[in-house]
């Protein structure tokens, strides 16, 4: 099968929905199907080489057997609701003639958020007239819009995007449960994890060379990785270390760029801060290190996507066997998982004297490797890559089969 993907983000953006595209892309390439992806130009996360697309709205490449369509969006910096919002419906604009001129596909597949991705799919699977799978990584409650005006739109857009869909896959129960109240149709929806590599990300040395190059050697180090945006909750990091501030044993590692970055910087400073240290995204090829160089890894987010939210940076810790402090709500995915491996601790969101609390308990603790083993074990049984990325390429079967027996018939003109 031919399958289009779309997505903003791709490699070699080393996290986010960058990196699960890619993954996922050169897995279906692997077994055998055609894959185009239509996304920007690098521009998060690395530096996008200017040159190589200067003035060029549609740039095609290849990698790893994927055929690549890169619109020539421009690299804003996410500050301002207005800056994203350009970037996203530039990117709608610019994609769906990137869509078309792509070989026919047998199945679209695009990733949400933001609704406006779905919309340049839905639009080029009409005209194509081939079924559309919707991938939900995540949906936005209506208290995070400024306004209801924008909380109404991208809530009818999100409706037509996932009525349409001849199948709409989920990463929780929790998340599913919402993608249905938003107007997926019952009998379309598959849940299917998040995946992790457990292949790249292995056990690894604590006492490694990332600690030597960073001056770790001799702290117990408590690890953030992975964006810095407005709705990830890691500002309990800051207030966590300012609670820890005494106690010289402790350094917090920062890793990654995002929206609250230069905020959260300018915050360490105002306290006069010396055991946070920041540093940028790493390469691919550090992760594995990098998070063996941890004691403890947080993960953290802001309460309001409680339901819905599934950081994939828990899988790759856990997979690197080291324990993870999940700053959360508790009835989170992520929180669950933590509780039922058995493979840390869970504090509420909003409880930095609870996330320091864990953390000078966690140094006296006996258990920490047992603890990391047991999430290595969790995620090899119930999210490694291969089965998971096998599961989308059977939903994306599916679809065509459901097609081809005119089970779901949209009336669409196909061309």
């Amino acid at each position: 099968m031919h399958v289009l993907i779309f997505n903003i983000y791709f490699h070699p953006e080393p996290t986010g929905t960058g990196l699960v595209v890619g993954q996922l892309a050169t897995d279906l390439a692997a077994m055998g199907h055609e894959v185009t992806v239509v996304t920007t130009r690098p521009h998060y996360g690395v530096d996008a080489d200017g040159a190589k697309y200067a003035g060029r709205l549609i740039a095609e490449e290849q990698w790893e057997g994927v055929r690549v369509l890169r619109t020539g969006v421009p690299s804003w910096p996410r500050r301002g609701v207005l800056a994203r919002a350009g970037k996203y419906l530039s990117y709608t604009l610019l994609a769906v003639p990137a869509g078309l001129r792509a070989r026919k596909p047998d199945v679209v597949l695009c990733l949400l958020p933001p609704a406006t991705t779905g919309i340049a799919a839905w639009l080029v699977k009409w005209w194509r007239g081939v079924p559309l799978v919707v991938n939900v990584q995540d949906v936005y409650p209506d208290s995070i819009f400024r306004s209801r005006l924008s909380a109404r739109l991208i809530g009818t857009l999100e409706r037509v995007v996932l009525r349409s869909a001849a199948r709409v896959t989920a990463l929780s129960e929790g998340l599913g449960h919402e993608v249905l109240e938003r107007g997926a149709v019952g009998e379309r929806l598959d849940i299917v994890p998040m995946w992790t590599d457990t292949e790249h990300v292995r056990p690894g040395e604590k006492h490694n060379a990332f600690r030597a190059r960073h001056s770790l050697t001799e702290k117990f180090v408590v690890l953030y990785s992975g964006n810095i945006g407005t709705f990830g909750g890691v500002g309990v990091v800051i207030q966590a270390a300012a609670l820890l501030a005494d106690d010289a044993r402790v350094q917090f590692l920062v890793v990654g760029r995002g929206y609250s970055k230069r905020y959260l910087m300018d915050q360490a400073d105002a306290l006069g801060l010396k055991n946070v240290m920041f540093l940028d995204t790493q390469p691919r090829e550090v992760l594995p290190e990098m998070l063996a160089a941890a004691d403890v890894s947080l993960v953290t987010l802001d309460p309001r996507l409680a339901r819905t939210s599934v950081p994939s940076k828990a899988f790759a810790i856990m997979a690197s066997a080291r324990p993870v402090l999940a700053a959360m709500s508790q009835d989170n995915e992520v929180a669950r998982i933590v509780r039922d491996a058995d493979c840390g601790w869970c504090v509420p969101a909003d409880r930095p004297d609870e996330v320091a609390r864990v953390i000078r308990n966690a140094m006296t603790s006996v258990d920490l490797e047992e603890m990391g083993l047991r999430g290595r074990r969790y995620v090899e049984q119930h999210h490694a890559r291969g089965p998971l990325t096998g599961k989308h390429a059977e939903v994306l079967e599916a679809a065509i089969a459901d097609r081809k027996s005119a089970k779901i018939d949209p009336q669409q003109p196909g061309r």
